[in-house]
């Protein structure tokens, strides 16, 4: 059966991005030194990972701070980066991923799909002019 809730999804999407779940990680500690590009790991040096801040990345994002769930529809100009390249693999990862990925993460995304089919089946949106 088809995903008839893809802007849905759109919409969750951008809701995570926006405001995830856990914002900053908890605090990781290298055994040694690394360098990652321009920024130096230092060994037995606390730091965490900003997962909002990388969210809100005006070089991977346009208008990172508005609301706009077309930025997880591949057809639409959102989808890419401000200058039109491809946006960073972890540039959206509101659960984190690889070995630190949330444990929680493939349960919250099974409630959440049939959580909000639930909700649009027993309450009636009813949208009227204010004027």
């Amino acid at each position: 059966m088809a995903d008839h809730f893809e802007y849905t999804k759109m919409c969750y999407n951008e809701s995570l991005r926006l405001e995830p779940p856990v914002p900053v990680s908890g605090f990781q500690i290298m055994t040694k030194d690394v360098q990652l590009g321009e920024t130096l790991l230092k060994a037995n040096q606390p730091f965490y990972i900003g997962t909002e801040l990388i969210q809100r990345d005006p070089r991977q994002f346009e208008d990172p701070l508005e609301y706009i769930p077309e930025r997880f529809d591949s057809k639409s100009k959102y989808f890419r980066r401000p200058d039109g390249g491809a946006r960073h693999p972890l540039a959206f990862s509101p659960f984190l991923g690889g070995k630190r990925t949330c444990i929680a993460k493939s349960l919250v995304e099974m409630m959440t799909r049939y959580t909000i089919p639930l909700i649009f089946y027993h309450f009636d949106f009813e949208f009227t002019n204010p004027e």
